[in-house]
């Protein structure tokens, strides 16, 4: 969910801001915000519960994650990701 929400958030908004010149700090913080959003809807009502059991803040957890992922991918780092 992670590194999808990333890849989409990247594909969406960012990278049009930074082709314009205009991915500004505020624009980093929003951007941050929808990965968190799009990472929750993509997660189930089971791995929400798992996730806020075991990490506790669901939003900080995925922050940090998000954060993570932002750097792996900046690097061509690849992301495990399991499909059904």
């Amino acid at each position: 969910a992670v590194a999808t929400a990333v890849t989409y958030t990247s594909q969406k908004y960012v990278d049009e801001l930074k082709k314009s010149g205009q991915f500004t700090k505020e624009n980093q913080r929003e951007a941050l915000g929808l990965a968190v959003a799009q990472a929750k809807n993509l997660l189930t009502a089971e791995a929400t519960a798992f996730l806020e059991s075991a990490y506790g803040d669901l939003t900080e957890y995925l922050q940090s994650r998000i954060e993570a992922e932002v750097r792996n991918q900046k690097i061509g780092m690849a992301t495990l990701t399991l499909s059904a």
